[in-house]
């Protein structure tokens, strides 16, 4: 299985190229840290865009369970933002951000490149879209390069955008939408099984349609377990 946990937040984001040096930095040596410690969270990843629908930056957090989510340390983090959060976000553009359940699983292990699909389900084909989506998550992970699947359910109202992401452009209605994640050694491993066994037209039958389709390279990632190890997770 490609996710330990139950529950994840989802932030895609654009940057302009003026700041994203600084940007990257803020992730990888606080904020990224940071949202790993809070309790209940299991480990974060982030990625880049290789091809495909943006936005260019992508970050995964997953959690033990859905209700971390809405948990009071978790919103004691979004209220307490450190001053370089508070600096380096006012420059976020595009925003998506999504809570969510993870529903579906298929494969083992986890892939340096993940093809994320952006997917809004009909209204009344929820049950058969689940379907269809978990036969065509074993068909793919069963593809030469492919080593994992998972679905994401977005929580409407969690996933609300917030004032600042409204500001930044990040009100499109991206709160009811699902996201697949197939996750492969290559790039072109997940843009084949995708062609072979899961083209928009297959979605559409299914009962969604699809609104985004990128392809990301890992960067790098961070588990609450190496936290412990190296005592950097508070009491």
């Amino acid at each position: 299985m490609a996710i330990g946990g139950k529950g994840m937040l989802v932030i895609c984001t654009d940057i302009p190229g003026e700041q994203e040096a600084e940007f990257n930095l803020w992730y990888d040596r606080e904020h990224t840290e940071e949202r790993v410690a809070i309790p209940g969270f299991a480990g974060a990843r982030r990625w880049v865009l290789e091809s495909g629908d943006g936005p260019k930056y992508l970050a995964l957090y997953e959690t033990e369970t859905f209700d971390v989510l809405s948990s009071a340390p978790y919103k004691a983090a979004l209220a307490g933002q450190t001053e370089w959060s508070k600096s380096v976000m006012a420059h976020f553009r595009n925003v998506k951000r999504t809570l969510g359940r993870i529903t579906q699983t298929a494969g083992i292990g986890q892939g340096g490149v993940v093809t994320q699909l952006r997917l809004r389900p009909k209204a009344g084909a929820e049950e058969s879209l689940r379907e269809a989506l978990a036969a065509a998550m074993e068909t793919l992970t069963a593809q030469p390069g492919i080593v994992s699947a998972f679905l994401l359910e977005s929580d409407p109202e969690l996933s609300k955008p917030l004032p600042e992401q409204v500001a930044a452009g990040g009100d499109d209605g991206s709160n009811h939408d699902w996201l697949l994640y197939v996750e492969s050694t290559t790039a072109q491993a997940g843009a084949d099984a995708f062609a072979a066994h899961l083209a928009d037209a297959d979605l559409a039958q299914a009962g969604a349609g699809v609104r985004a389709r990128g392809i990301y390279r890992l960067l790098w990632g961070l588990t609450r377990d190496e936290l412990a190890r190296e005592g950097r997770v508070p009491d």
